[in-house]
């Protein structure tokens, strides 16, 4: 299992425990598809909002900008999840201004030195599209974190480099391929399908998590024991800006009481 999503589960398995009940429920729902929020909570069976499971050390949010060398400047990807938007532009204006050093940045990447507030309300914002109210992390215990409090309990660095995509749904039409090359391995693997999203029960050990058919490589990813998601591993290597995040400051009690009070409201 990816750390990142292991952190997952265990922020959902802590908010299930300690605040759910019968009308109030959590749903894990992120996992590998960055463009779903981590943790969803529901009334009746009706979404209320999200929370963003952040590590300690995390990435929190990206956008890719495409150089254009013939006019010197870095230009908003049309295939960003995000919108383009007042602290987008005041980055790309700050990397427009030493187009050189940016451009050639590759894989080592370079570090935006600007001003972090301008990094968390971009944060703020991009979750906030995502109907995102809290963010829960962990400091010695858990600390959950009111969107808008964002850069009160996170220091934010970002930096503009090369990574590759994340992943996705398997495309329908490649679903019984897929499915075949996993019984070649696993005679007795059992396949389900929830929300258009492919899960498989392997009961055996398991050797290898990743598959190549065609041009993609499959990755299983682990929910719970015996039990992964089938996800396709993007072939697109892109140029990012990606913001770090580090927690730095232990939960607030007023914090942690508007919390509960939103929950106890919305009940």
């Amino acid at each position: 299992m990816i750390p990142g999503e292991e952190f997952e589960i265990k922020c959902y398995e802590f908010l299930k425990e300690k605040y759910g009940n019968n009308i109030i429920v959590f749903n894990l729902e992120g996992g590998m598809d960055s463009t779903k929020s981590d943790i969803v909570v529901k009334i009746k069976n009706s979404t209320r909002f999200y929370i963003e499971a952040k590590d300690t050390n995390a990435q929190s949010g990206q956008f890719v900008l495409v150089p254009n060398e013939t006019n010197r400047t870095f230009i908003f990807s049309s295939k960003n999840k995000s919108q383009e938007n007042e602290m987008t532009k005041m980055i790309i204006d700050y990397m427009n201004s030493d187009f050189d050093k940016f451009s050639n940045a590759g894989t080592a990447g370079k570090i935006l030195d600007i001003e972090p507030s301008i990094f968390s309300e971009w944060i703020i914002n991009h979750y906030t599209d995502k109907n995102v109210r809290y963010f829960i992390s962990y400091l010695n215990d858990f600390v959950i974190i009111p969107i808008r409090k964002f850069s009160e309990y996170f220091e934010v660095s970002s930096t503009y480099r090369v990574k590759k995509s994340g992943s996705a749904k398997p495309s329908q039409k490649d679903v019984s391929t897929i499915i075949k090359k996993i019984k070649e391995k696993y005679s007795l693997a059992s396949f389900s399908s929830i929300d258009e999203r492919q899960f498989v029960e392997i009961k055996e050990s398991i050797v290898d998590k990743k598959y190549i058919i065609g041009d993609y490589t499959y990755y299983l990813s682990e929910k719970k024991p015996h039990f992964y998601e089938i996800r396709k591993l993007s072939n697109t290597n892109n140029m990012n800006v990606i913001f770090s995040i580090k927690l730095i400051k232990s939960q607030d009690i007023s914090d942690l009481k508007e919390f509960e009070l939103d929950l106890k409201n919305l009940s």
